[in-house]
């Protein structure tokens, strides 16, 4: 019986792990074409906003892209965001092919010194929230994703992607942040 349950649980991890594929794969979907071979990369990319981070992941493929940022210290009844001020991000997933969960939960911001922040609420006048949604293949989602953080701690700051999987939520590219 033992040896039985276990056979079953190693059939059914190794069914899990040859359904899910390898962790995903992220690029540059926008930049030029360089002229030297191609490099493995050796850490999450980094660019700059407006360019799309593409993911190709078992059955996903789509890019997620950080185009605008934006610094507001009160919100349309003039109240004041705890921290000093709130960073707005517009965020605009699309995707080609597979389906995604898509989540505010899928980007932080990482400070110069290293600090990590996540996502807090918005609502702020004019700028619709990016809500957590399911978009399949020739769909997109967008909006603005806030963080509650101290003005100087936006300078040299950058937008960290995080997907979450089955194996983990590694950083999969950044965007530089310009307000």
């Amino acid at each position: 019986m033992r040896n039985k349950l276990l056979i079953a649980t190693l059939a059914v991890s190794a069914a899990i792990a040859l359904a899910c594929g390898s962790a995903p794969e992220v690029t540059d979907a926008g930049g030029a074409a360089d002229a030297a071979p191609a490099k493995k990369p050796s850490g999450p990319k980094t660019v700059q906003m407006g360019q799309k981070l593409a993911v190709n992941a078992a059955g996903l493929k789509g890019t997620w892209t950080v185009s605008k940022a934006e610094i507001r210290t009160k919100d349309k009844y003039g109240y004041a965001p705890q921290n000093g001020a709130w960073l707005l991000v517009f965020l605009r997933v699309d995707v080609s092919e597979g389906e995604a969960f898509t989540c505010p939960c899928d980007i932080s911001l990482v400070q110069k010194d290293g600090k990590v922040n996540e996502w807090g609420t918005g609502g702020l006048q004019g700028r619709p929230d990016f809500n957590a949604t399911q978009v399949a293949a020739g769909q997109h989602s967008d909006g603005w994703v806030v963080f509650d953080v101290p003005k100087s701690a936006i300078a040299g700051s950058k937008v960290q992607l995080k997907i979450m999987n089955l194996f983990g939520n590694d950083a999969y590219g950044y965007w530089t942040v310009k307000v």
